[in-house]
């Protein structure tokens, strides 16, 4: 058996560290001085001093390899919000997140930082300066196959004349009707925001100070800066195809997008504060720029600073959600027949048309957080970083 190494307050693992945020985080702590190791299931760049693992997140064992003498480790690793694939939000939000726990505690690691997300307690509706005393999302608008209230939608879709049928066929579509074998299948298939809910749950509990493990969760909305894969090449490409003409809603919704170095800096001075002491122990935090912008300034700050048209026809937010939920109950009337999964959907639809932007007065008053970089600032950097795909590039 290896000797075990004592952990060293300097000394912390990055898991998803080769991931947007999880670099832009390693490269930061080395510049604080930390010896860092990353796990990933891949490996995406080379830096002098950082020691890459690679291999599962449900993999204990790998896990407690890359986790000797660690002290300190950051959880970034979750699929993109975008991914279809439930059933990877479920492996690694949850039951990865489950091992990455169990790993902590047997390499005697002593505080665990999650990167939540502000998603777990939007629902669709207006949230404006949101604290973290909201609930947690009972109905998270991103899933479409689990509800009553869906099942409710649906029937009311249906012709009162509508033969025994096709009744049926809705019925079997309808999670408290069908069978057994795909209720299992359903409950496998989780997506970002009840699995981001799960996730927190879990380590928030898993703090322990008679046991020695001290965790936080932070939960940082609307990322953005150099090196994106998500929002910016989406936006360009989306731009391109010519699909950027139109704002939904009056275009007055006010939303938070955090530049990628203020959630960093709200990671690491979280874990500095993580102490037995600590008011910030076994809590979660809101971490944002603290400038509320018009969700559609934004889109046009960065698409007008790459080259493009800003999008100026107004649509209806109800006409664009309808027709988004209509897209999303064919495709729940469809899925046995036609693998038809809408992209454009209700979920997207309202973050581009509702506020949604949140508090951070609990992070400054329990950790002394403030923002590092400012939105204007953040904007100029990230559109400076993405040369290739400015117009006509």
């Amino acid at each position: 058996m290896a000797t075990r190494i004592r952990p060293s307050s300097k000394r912390c693992a990055v898991i998803g560290g080769s991931g947007f945020l999880g670099r832009h985080l390693v490269e930061k702590l080395l510049g604080k001085g930390y010896t860092v190791s990353v796990f990933d299931i891949r490996q995406s760049y080379e830096l002098p001093g950082v020691t890459f693992h690679q291999g599962d997140l449900c993999d204990k064992q790998a896990l407690l390899t890359a986790l000797q003498g660690v002290s300190l480790v950051f959880h970034c690793a979750s699929p993109a919000p975008a991914s279809d694939d439930k059933a990877l939000f479920q492996r690694v939000n949850i039951q990865g997140t489950h091992t990455v726990l169990q790993a902590c505690t047997e390499a005697g690691v002593q505080k665990v930082v999650l990167t939540s997300s502000a998603s777990v307690v939007f629902e669709g509706t207006d949230i404006k300066d949101g604290r973290e005393d909201l609930p947690y999302a009972k109905k998270p608008i991103d899933y479409y196959t689990e509800t009553k209230i869906e099942q409710e939608k649906v029937r009311t879709l249906l012709p009162h004349t509508e033969t025994k049928i096709e009744q049926e066929k809705v019925r079997t579509l309808l999670p408290h009707t069908e069978t057994k074998i795909e209720q299992e299948k359903v409950r496998t298939l989780l997506p970002h925001t009840e699995t981001k809910i799960e996730q927190e749950k879990l380590v928030l509990k898993a703090c322990d100070k008679e046991k020695g493990l001290l965790t936080v969760a932070i939960r940082p909305h609307g990322i953005f800066g150099p090196r994106d894969p998500q929002l910016v090449p989406i936006l360009v490409d989306t731009a391109r195809r010519g699909n950027m003409k139109f704002i939904i809603g009056d275009g007055s919704n006010l939303v938070d997008f955090t530049f990628v170095d203020n959630v960093v800096h709200g990671l690491i001075l979280s874990a500095e504060s993580l102490r037995p002491e600590s008011p910030i122990c076994g809590k979660a935090y809101h971490i944002t720029n603290d400038e509320p912008v018009r969700f559609w300034d934004f889109m046009s700050d960065i698409l007008v600073g790459l080259g493009y048209a800003a999008p100026r026809y107004n649509l209806p937010y109800t006409l664009v959600y309808g027709l988004a939920l209509l897209l999303w109950l064919l495709s729940l009337l469809l899925c046995p027949l036609v693998a038809f999964k809408p992209t454009f959907t209700p979920m997207r639809v309202a973050l581009a048309g509702k506020h949604h932007f949140y508090s951070c007065s609990r992070a400054k008053q329990d950790m002394g957080y403030k923002p590092v970089v400012g939105l204007k600032d953040g904007i100029r950097r990230t559109v400076e970083s993405y040369p290739h795909l400015r117009h006509g590039a």
